[in-house]
């Protein structure tokens, strides 16, 4: 049985159990969770004064986490706040023989250019700070997902699927196939409840606090949605994010909302339509034509542009706005097959693996022999 320590940067919910497998590896092991905004408040926005005044509270997290003694930090911590991520990386230094968990993003690299340097000045300084860290730790570092590069003599690396391919290897089998409607992947873009702690994009912030805006924005999906309708002449479903309240959504949206899990609609899609949410992942494990939306908020998050682009750029996939609807090939939009199975190989399920990650990481476990 080994001891894990979940170090997290808000309070821990229903959707953050199921994402995590948190009942499965409950089963075996021994956890406990650690939420860094219970000790710093305005985790999200803290100032460097902030920690010269509250260094104690560093202090009283190493204090904890030693007593718990964790053979295994599970580290679900991500943020642009530079104070944040100092804080974060100062308790896994001075953390005692723990074996610290980190999983590596499963997104394409973004390809910031120099003339952006400034606009993306903290989080590139955040990230420095990060791999800083990682050199001056002495505990043994393990990533998910990430190729040990040379000269890295703490770094172990553990292959694994990425979440949405977990789902995708659960449920493969029973999945009911078809091409009869149109799948819009939601992710609350203009009103995500993340908005609300993270602050490093004030350019979309601040469209996104206007009420007003945030209508424009529904009101221009539901408007792309029903050309695409006019054009194809199939059903339009729409997947909400996990977050989303049903109702809320459903007032929003004038289109049919699904109950069942995002999967099992992108099995039955014609085309998934989507901006930059992971379940995007779904249409590509499942070989399914994909079109990219950039609506007029999105222009307001270099971050957000950036990710479509990228997306587009590794799978081949055409990106549209309201203007440029009637020049898709929608008639007959072709999957590039290749681009395809790169994609899945290089960020959701490495060649070989059939298991998933949660199976993969407890064999781990029980492979190292660490029950204190």
């Amino acid at each position: 049985m080994a001891k894990i320590l979940y170090l997290l940067q808000k309070k821990i919910d229903k959707l953050d159990r199921e994402k995590h497998h948190l009942d499965y590896f409950e089963k075996e092991n021994k956890i406990e969770f650690l939420n860094l905004s219970d000790f710093f408040k305005d985790f999200f926005d803290l100032s460097f004064l902030t920690l010269l005044k509250k260094w104690k509270q560093i202090l009283k997290i190493i204090k904890r986490i030693n007593l718990f003694r964790p053979n295994y930090i599970f580290v679900h911590v991500a943020t642009t706040n530079l104070t944040a991520e100092i804080i974060k990386w100062l308790v896994l230094t001075f953390t005692k023989k723990s074996k610290i968990i980190i999983s590596k993003n499963s997104l394409p690299d973004l390809n910031l250019s120099k003339k952006n340097i400034f606009k993306e000045f903290n989080p590139r300084i955040t990230n420095l700070f990060g791999k800083f860290f990682l050199l001056v730790n002495r505990n043994k570092i393990i990533f998910l997902k990430r190729k040990k590069r040379e000269g890295e003599k703490n770094i172990v690396e553990i292959l694994i699927p990425t979440l949405d391919a977990d789902k995708f290897i659960e449920e493969k089998e029973n999945l009911k196939k078809s091409s009869n409607k149109i799948i819009f992947l939601d992710e609350m873009f203009a009103d995500h409840p993340d908005f609300k702690v993270i602050k490093h994009d004030n350019k979309i912030l601040n469209y996104v606090s206007k009420n007003e805006n945030v209508i424009n924005y529904y009101e221009e999906i539901n408007e792309m949605l029903y050309k695409i309708y006019k054009i194809k002449n199939l059903p339009i479903c729409i997947c909400l994010h996990p977050k989303h309240n049903f109702k809320d959504g459903s007032n929003k949206f004038k289109f049919s909302i699904s109950r069942e899990h995002t999967i099992k609609e992108v099995a039955k899609a014609n085309i998934v339509i989507a901006h930059s949410s992971t379940s995007i992942n779904f249409a590509v494990l499942l070989n399914k034509p994909l079109l990219l939306y950039k609506s007029i908020a999105h222009k307001y998050s270099l971050y957000h542009e950036k990710l479509i682009d990228a997306f587009s750029r590794e799978l081949d996939v055409n990106v549209f706005d309201l203007k440029t609807i009637e020049s898709l090939p929608l008639k007959n939009i072709k999957v590039n097959k290749k681009k395809y199975r790169d994609y899945i190989h290089n960020y959701l399920l490495p060649k070989g693996i059939n298991k998933t990650s949660y199976e993969i990481i407890n064999k781990y476990f029980k492979k190292n022999d660490i029950d204190n």
